[in-house]
């Protein structure tokens, strides 16, 4: 089809009744700068195919969707190789839509994949953010959809926050999730981005609902990664055979809370490794089942719970269990070159202490330093504090850093290297008698 005129509709219906196999594609092509425009109530998209076919619509000149944005529905695909312009919402009930090369530029609304899939080729850029939403809407069967995702394939360069959530409430079969998968190549997603997993911002999604990462065996980098709401579903994963890496660029002064999982339950899901560097703090408080590497390159890793891969915490990083109280984090095996921070309290009697639980080996090196957010006078002679235990530890600390005491009391190192122990003496003087 030739557009050779300015053209403004509501609504395109294009269905394919051939033969199975054969799928029929609707070609719209400009004459000059043409410009088709969606307006009216409701304006849509509607590509399907009565032979079970993929039936397609493939946009060449400028489609404007202006303040009213546009519907996707229809079980086939829209392929849009030119400019996209207006401030609506494009929502995708159903099928899919290709946005190749940089044409959604100076599109400024936002693209809400909620039953249907989004996929990105050729790189875009946009100024605003990007929200996916899935599970609220029929597909071409009349059942909602659990699977849409928001596939990306080239790199992006979009300003603001990433959201990944759903809009239906969990039922009977299970949680609705939102899912955005890499494809084709690392760094899809904007290295600057923060994503959010789940929940509602801006009215899109609901509280409860969840948002996904598919790393699918590449590797991104990302300025921050939290939770929205309160679904109990939101994660990151790995999903390849071939290991995915996951840094954290979490700028210097900032804290990162992760309250969702790093790892999942299904295939591959947790063949992921972590990096983080930036400077800034990054707790981590969810079940994380990643089986990759941790290695802190600068910044502070805080949090409790377990880490099933090794950690490392290079020259410029340090690693804190807990997170403004007293926790344990659990790893596989650990590699202290930078720093250990741990607190204490008596907590009025029972000596408490943050802790690392190593089950493997255990290298020491760098610093520890030791924060009592009780009172001073509480800690006694007799106290002993349990820092971290190991199967194994080599090394030893280059500096310790440990609290003021009491007049009359001293801190006791002899286990510090061996058995991760601290403890409380008196100064007293020794007098020999004959």
């Amino acid at each position: 089809m030739t557009q050779d005129v300015n053209i403004v509709v509501n609504g395109i219906d294009f269905e394919d009744t051939g033969i199975v196999g054969n799928d029929a594609t609707l070609s719209i092509r400009p004459v000059g700068g043409t410009v088709l425009t969606f307006d009216g109530t409701a304006p849509f998209v509607n590509s399907r195919s009565t032979t079970g076919g993929g039936a397609g619509i493939n946009f060449y000149g400028t489609v404007d969707v202006g303040t009213v944005g546009l519907t996707k529905i229809g079980g086939g695909t829209i392929n849009l190789s030119s400019t996209l312009t207006g401030s609506g919402t494009i929502t995708l009930a159903s099928g899919s839509m290709e946005v190749r090369g940089n044409n959604a530029a100076t599109f400024t609304g936002e693209f809400v994949a909620n039953g249907g899939s989004l996929e990105l080729r050729g790189g875009n850029h946009r100024d605003n953010h990007f929200m996916l939403e899935s599970g609220s809407s029929a597909n071409a069967t009349g059942t909602l959809s659990r699977t849409s995702e928001f596939i990306l394939g080239a790199t992006n360069t979009w300003g603001g926050y990433t959201h990944i959530t759903a809009n239906h409430a969990a039922d009977g079969s299970g949680e609705y999730i939102g899912t955005l998968r890499l494809t084709n190549g690392n760094d899809r997603l904007p290295v600057t981005t923060t994503v959010i997993l789940g929940g509602s911002t801006n009215s899109v999604g609901l509280v409860g609902c969840n948002g996904r990462l598919v790393l699918a065996g590449y590797n991104q980098k990302l300025a921050g990664l939290v939770t929205c709401g309160s679904g109990p579903s939101n994660q990151v994963v790995g999903g390849s055979a071939t290991l995915s890496t996951l840094t954290l660029n979490i700028t210097s002064g900032t804290t990162n809370v992760y309250a969702g999982a790093l790892g999942g339950s299904g295939t591959n899901a947790n063949n992921l490794a972590l990096v983080l560097k930036g400077g800034g703090l990054l707790v981590l408080s969810g079940a994380n089942t990643y089986t990759g590497a941790t290695t802190v390159q600068a910044g502070t890793l805080a949090g409790t719970g377990a880490l099933a891969g090794a950690l490392t915490v290079e020259g410029g990083g340090a690693v804190s269990p807990g997170n403004g109280g007293i926790g344990t984090l659990s790893v596989a095996s650990a590699d202290l070159g930078g720093a250990f921070e741990v607190e204490i309290d008596r907590n009025g009697g029972t000596p408490l202490a943050d802790r690392l639980a190593v089950s493997g080996s255990l290298t020491l090196g760098g610093s520890l330093t030791v924060a009592n957010i009780g009172g001073a006078l509480d800690i006694k002679k007799g106290d002993s504090f349990d820092l971290f235990n190991a199967g194994i530890v080599e090394g030893s600390f280059d500096t310790v850093n440990l609290p003021s005491l009491s007049t009359g009391l001293a801190w006791d190192t002899f286990r510090l290297n061996t058995d991760g122990i601290i403890a409380v003496v008196s100064t007293g003087t020794l007098i020999m008698l004959n």
